[in-house]
């Protein structure tokens, strides 16, 4: 070791690549030091090498690692310890081995639009394969080379990478990476099964390879001789009983990890039940006293606050001993309606016929067309019957016939098969604690259904449920929350946000917009008409609020909102950045799962948890942030959100877009974020100074305090005596001055009746 530390190439070696730490050196000392003492060769020797000599050095060095039965990861770092010493003295030539610059990788990545992170997967897989074969990427794809050969490489490229220890699903993983290469340039067929599943002989020896430090040992701990212990009580301790490890022999549970979980958890079971492993099997308990204990078993577990998948495992293993003992199990419960794994209820195909499928049900297509039903509609009541029909494991024909035979034959309604039905149905979901809105939702749904085949409706009795946690302000997310999640976002993520905070659109309706839609709200802002032309001229302003036209989905209504500057300035710069954009393309290019999903992540990175049943950060939650602080009156948050009046209202009364901007912008500074810099004016209201109906371009606003005297034109746009600069202002955002009108034109304007400060102006 002293004489490596003086040693010249090593030096060099070590500056070259920044090897400084003494940790770091000691590493590359304890390879050179199994070199020498293994093949006798020094670095020197290294160095002076040929590259014929080099590699050969390398391929010996690699088979005495393996006689050493060192671990896999351990020998793939020594052998790239002596790679990298080869080629910090340009020992062996690498450039043969490169892959990014090489003109077919290039080609292939083109062909296949690939991404940054599979064009770095193709590139390590490729580079083992050519430095494994000691071939080029350019001799690889000769095209002299028939695909036998290449097969042939292949094979033995995959029992090379056996006999190094490699997994078999890495194995795979790099063969199937190579022959995709292959295939890509018609060198092998498409199809060819060489190397997708591994053969036994290889399988073998990988089975037979050398295990790992942590097998050796855990194989020791298992033949390790057992000396029986006690408990406190000076009870033997059930690990070391003679029936429960005959059990576990004869259940081939044979690690000791695996009898230890087993062993835990029928500890826990006896210790709830108060009994001893003997005097539980002398009792010989019967199936009904068998459910007792493990209904209390699993109610302790849940009382310690364990997780339902814990607690199941803990109760599948006891079952599975007492079981193997012989006892009776109680029958198992049916379930109805079991949960997914999220813990949501599922649904259960009909006993009778698994088949059947509500969707494909000629009455329920009838149903849905005669109503006009749209997409989403369709999938609530198809989701509610469901349940229905799987319940009472009928049809939806056998449900409609069997009321309609009732009503012929004259049954008094309390009679009726359909009232015990609805009833018994809706005590069902009570019992899956479902909440009160579930149920009267499930419920609605199944008897519009009735309904609509002419089937009288039963009055129900009024039942207790469950009632819901209601939602107050302070369970609402704050500007603070809209912040940190906005930092979590790209341009795209952080538009949607904006734009649903400020505007208060429901997720259909956002996901509805078209560019078309947003360009037409921004009309106001721009002379141009090229769609390009406009989004570039739109970028550079930053008192954007655009009158967007919507149709409310749900209800099929007509209304204008309105979003935010800073929601615009986002929108824009995040549609100059799409690669092609067109009028018809959708605002906000997400999928309802996309939107699903993203507000998930965001929720659940912050840790924010729930409010109910929902989580707290969520698109309806951006709305009901905007409803509760715009700071307007109830029925203008119900115009600028689309719900509906009465008909009478809707009938007569219609919204005029202009004075609801008017008092959006009043307000609008309350469900802004801050996510870009506006001067105060940019969000308090500007009245027109247009006196006719001709709109100009809302240009930024300065403010400014001089004194005038002026006189207005006669076209009402200019000051054409501002102390003989003329024509500088062109409109008047401050407060109406106090002025003397001169009698019969209405158009002059002296002296302003002695109020000479005027502030707030617009430079023109």
């Amino acid at each position: 070791m002293e004489s490596l530390e003086d040693n010249k190439y090593f030096k060099e070696f070590c500056e070259k690549n920044g090897i400084t730490k003494v940790y770091q050196k000691h590493n590359y000392k304890i390879v050179l030091s199994m070199l020498h003492e293994t093949m006798n060769i020094t670095i020197d020797d290294m160095v002076h090498q040929t590259e014929k000599e080099a590699k050969q050095t390398k391929k010996f060095f690699k088979n005495n690692l393996k006689t050493e039965d060192m671990a896999l990861n351990l020998r793939k770092r020594s052998l790239n310890q002596i790679r990298e010493i080869y080629n910090s003295f340009n020992v062996i030539d690498n450039s043969k081995y490169e892959i990014k610059d090489n003109y077919y990788f290039k080609k292939f990545c083109n062909d296949r639009n690939l991404g940054e992170r599979s064009k770095k997967n193709y590139i390590d897989h490729l580079k083992t394969y050519v430095e494994v074969m000691d071939i080029s990427l350019d001799e690889a794809l000769d095209s002299q080379r028939t695909s036998d050969e290449i097969e042939e490489e292949i094979r033995k490229y995959e029992n090379i990478l056996s006999e190094d220890g490699y997994a078999v699903k890495t194995i795979n993983n790099k063969l199937q990476h190579v022959k995709i290469v292959y295939r890509h340039f018609n060198k092998i067929k498409n199809g060819h099964t060489l190397g997708n599943g591994l053969n036994s002989r290889i399988k073998k020896k990988i089975k037979t390879s050398t295990p790992s430090p942590a097998q050796i040992r855990a194989k020791k701990e298992d033949e390790k001789e057992e000396i029986p212990q006690f408990d406190k009580n000076g009870q033997l301790d059930i690990y070391y009983d003679p029936i429960f490890k005959k059990a576990c022999q004869e259940l081939n549970i044979k690690t000791k990890q695996n009898k230890l979980t087993y062993k835990a958890a029928l500890s826990h079971f006896l210790n709830t039940i108060g009994m001893t492993f003997n005097e539980f099997i002398k009792s010989n308990p019967s199936p009904l006293l068998l459910k007792s204990y493990f209904n209390k078993f699993q109610g302790y577990m849940y009382l310690d606050g364990m997780a339902e998948s814990s607690v199941r495992i803990m109760v599948g293993k006891v079952k599975k001993l007492c079981k193997h003992l012989c006892f009776e199990l109680p029958e198992p419960e049916k379930e109805i309606y079991p949960l997914n794994k999220k813990g949501n209820p599922k649904l259960l195909v009909l006993e009778k016929d698994p088949s059947y499928n509500v969707d494909d049900d000629p009455l329920f297509k009838k149903m849905c067309e005669e109503r006009n039903l749209s997409r989403n509609t369709i999938k609530c009541y198809s989701s509610s019957l469901k349940e229905y029909l799987v319940f009472h494991n009928m049809t939806l024909k056998e449900i409609v016939d069997e009321a309609e035979e009732e009503e012929e034959q004259g049954i008094r309604m309390k009679n009726r098969k359909i009232k015990q039905r609805l009833m018994d149905y809706r005590t069902f979901l009570i019992k899956q604690n479902m909440t009160r809105t579930t149920i009267n939702t499930y419920l609605s749904k199944t008897k519009t259904v009735y309904s609509h085949f002419e089937i009288e409706i039963p009055d129900l009795p009024r039942v207790k449920m469950k009632n819901e946690r209601q939602v107050t302000y302070f369970d609402l997310p704050t500007r603070d929350h809209i912040r940190e999640a906005l930092e979590l976002c790209d341009l795209k993520g952080k538009a949607l946000i904006l734009f649903m905070s400020s505007s208060g659109t429901a997720r259909a309706e956002t996901l509805s917009l078209t560019v078309r839609d947003f360009i037409n709200g921004c009309k106001e802002y721009t002379t141009k008409t090229n769609l390009k032309e406009i989004l570039e001229e739109l970028q550079y302003r930053n008192d954007v609020v655009p009158t967007i036209h919507l149709r409310r989905i749900k209800t099929d209504k007509q209304y204008y909102t309105f979003c935010s500057p800073e929601a615009s300035y986002h929108i824009i710069r995040e549609l100059l950045l799409r690669p092609e954009v067109n009028y018809d393309d959708a605002l906000f290019n997400w999928s309802d799962g996309a939107m699903l999903h993203f507000f998930q992540s965001i929720n659940d990175t912050k840790n924010w948890g729930r409010v109910g049943k929902y989580r707290f950060f969520r698109s309806h939650a951006l709305r009901k942030f905007h409803a509760s602080n715009i700071g307007l009156p109830t029925e203008f948050v119900d115009a600028l959100e689309g719900r509906s009046k009465n008909k009478v209202h809707e009938t007569y009364i219609k919204t005029n877009p202009e004075k609801l901007k008017e008092k959006y912008l009043e307000c609008m500074g309350n469900v802004m974020i801050g996510a870009i810099p506006l001067s105060p004016e940019t969000i308090k209201p500007a009245p027109r100074a247009q006196m006719g109906s001709e709109r100009k371009p809302a240009p930024l606003t300065q403010s400014y305090d001089p004194t005038l005297n002026f006189n207005l034109s006669s076209n009402q746009t200019s000051v054409t005596n501002n102390g003989g600069n003329q024509g500088v202002w062109t409109r008047v955002v401050g407060r109406t001055p106090r002025a003397n009108i001169k009698s019969g034109t209405g158009k002059a304007c002296s002296l302003n009746g002695g109020d000479k400060r005027i502030s707030f102006f617009t430079t023109g």
